[in-house]
């Protein structure tokens, strides 16, 4: 995720400030492996998490690398002017229930 971020200009962003906060939709691990990358440009960010995370997740967001401080996000939620967040329980694999909606 480093290369990336650097490619792609997202360490910049990161560092300047110019990202308020990272908003993990849902529960599947690819939405929120590069959370150890994110922090380590802004070690402050804030992270927003529906209502509903499972435990497990939770804990993975713990990890050492990972911020500590969070919000439980419930739909609908306003994320920024023009953009919210519903939030539905949905069975989906890996024995997660819950799916997210931004519009």
């Amino acid at each position: 995720m480093d290369g990336v971020f650097r490619r792609e200009g997202v360490d910049r962003l990161l560092t300047d400030g110019k990202i308020d906060f990272v908003y993990i939709t849902h529960e599947h691990v690819d939405h929120f492996w590069g959370l150890p990358a994110v922090t380590n440009y802004r070690p402050d960010v804030k992270v927003v998490i529906p209502a509903g995370f499972s435990p497990r997740s939770k804990e993975l967001l713990k990890c050492p690398a990972t911020r500590r401080d969070r919000r439980d996000a419930a739909g609908p939620h306003l994320l920024f002017p023009g953009c919210a967040s519903v939030t539905f329980d949905q069975p989906i694999f890996l024995k997660t229930t819950g799916s997210r909606s931004s519009t």
